[in-house]
């Protein structure tokens, strides 16, 4: 599942990229041809020099604008995700429910109560499934270092705590991973399917562009009339200039975290900070420990809290 996604983001990346390089090709060339137009040495310095300065004054406010930093292989890729945020805000949701099911009680209605039993019951399971995602990750960490230690007892007692989690991880049996191989097999296909339909749609914006832009240079080297013309020209600059800033703001939109994920982020890092504080310890200790581990031999309890 993680190369379907690896490659779906790799192809909707690059399709981004080649589509805002080829507009801003588009912008460059339009300069250079109308600059080999007999046209007087003033009128050209003022066209292009007007052109590069509105385009370097638009890439640098959306560089202002949009923070730096984007999500090459996707956020769903990233191990070390925000799953400790995740579960705070199941456990928020849970608090709020159990006051809505204070609330069906006291008015004695049953049927709210059992319904909102059920999406208890639902977002507990995400938290625990969330939990031995955690120490999976942890543990696999863990036994990797004893590896390399040499420390071969200590690495197997780690991979059979993994195997226990995974079992229980397999038993809710709502991830695709632990799904029987004929199920997998549809889900696969048919996520993938959507998936590359997606890409396939988003590639033909850059493929049209880019048939367009051998249309030019067959038209180009054929002589076409259009393109000799000052006055067509100068129509087409303002217009390749449009197509370029708006090539830049769809490639930083695409590659710039959200406005909202990046607050998001922020906080979270806060809070973590905070709370390193308070137990004494850094920030960098805090974000290098995010879940602490028992020893070989010992089980972390399901109901354990995380860190924070």
């Amino acid at each position: 599942m993680k190369f379907m996604l690896f490659l779906f983001g790799f192809l909707t990346n690059l399709a981004v990229i080649v589509g805002g390089l080829t507009v801003i090709a588009w912008f460059g060339g339009s300069l250079v041809l109308y600059a080999l137009l007999d046209r007087p040495l003033w009128e050209v310095v003022i066209v292009i020099g007007a052109s590069l300065f509105v385009f370097t004054r638009f890439c640098a406010w959306v560089v202002r604008r949009r923070p730096a930093g984007g999500s090459w292989r996707y956020y769903w890729l990233d191990e070390d995700s925000e799953s400790y945020e995740e579960i705070r805000e199941l456990e928020g949701f849970i608090d709020e429910i159990e006051e809505e099911m204070s609330e069906a009680r006291r008015e004695d209605n049953e049927e709210e109560h059992e319904r909102l039993e059920e999406i208890k019951l639902d977002y507990l399971s995400q938290i625990e499934g969330l939990r031995l995602d955690n120490d999976i990750v942890g543990l696999r960490r863990l036994r990797k270092e004893a590896r390399k230690a040499g420390r071969k007892d200590e690495a197997e007692a780690y991979s059979k705590r993994i195997k226990k989690h995974q079992a229980r991880l397999k038993k809710e049996g709502d991830r695709l991973e632990y799904l029987p191989w004929y199920a997998k097999i549809i889900a696969y296909g048919i996520i993938g399917g959507i998936m590359y339909t997606i890409a396939f749609a988003i590639w033909m914006i850059p493929g049209a562009l880019l048939m367009q832009t051998w249309g030019f240079w067959v038209g180009w080297t054929a002589g076409d009339g259009w393109m000799n013309s000052p006055d067509v020209m100068i129509a087409v600059v303002p217009g390749c200039l449009a197509l370029a800033c708006a090539g830049v703001w769809v490639v930083s939109w695409h590659f710039s975290p959200a406005a909202s994920e990046t607050k998001k982020k922020s906080a979270g890092k806060k809070r973590r900070v905070k709370a390193g504080k308070d137990a004494g310890d850094s920030p960098e200790k805090t974000r290098a420990t995010p879940s602490p581990l028992p020893p070989p031999g010992e089980e972390t309890p399901p109901d354990a809290n995380p860190p924070g």
